[in-house]
């Protein structure tokens, strides 16, 4: 598959409709992510993919933008 960059409109357009829509693209609103828990006195939990599918981006708060400014969503996701 071919990259794709997006333009500074098409972000702009996905985040209008993201708020419009209250779309659900991230690791923890997916049917495939667990918490992994910290030993007791560590650092908080973190959030794996049952697939194995490792991106921070995905897994960032806000993130849907590689830093290369390409889009990027996981082909596996389902919504819980």
């Amino acid at each position: 598959m071919k990259p794709y960059d997006a333009s500074p409109e098409q972000v702009s357009r996905f985040r209008r409709e993201r708020d419009a829509f209250r779309l659900r693209y991230q690791c923890p609103d997916c049917a495939h992510a667990r918490v992994r828990p910290s030993p007791p006195g560590l650092a908080d939990a973190t959030w794996f993919c049952t697939l194995g599918y490792p991106n921070e981006t995905l897994m960032a708060a806000q993130g849907f933008l590689e830093g290369s400014g390409q889009f990027v969503f996981c082909k596996y996701f389902e919504l819980v």
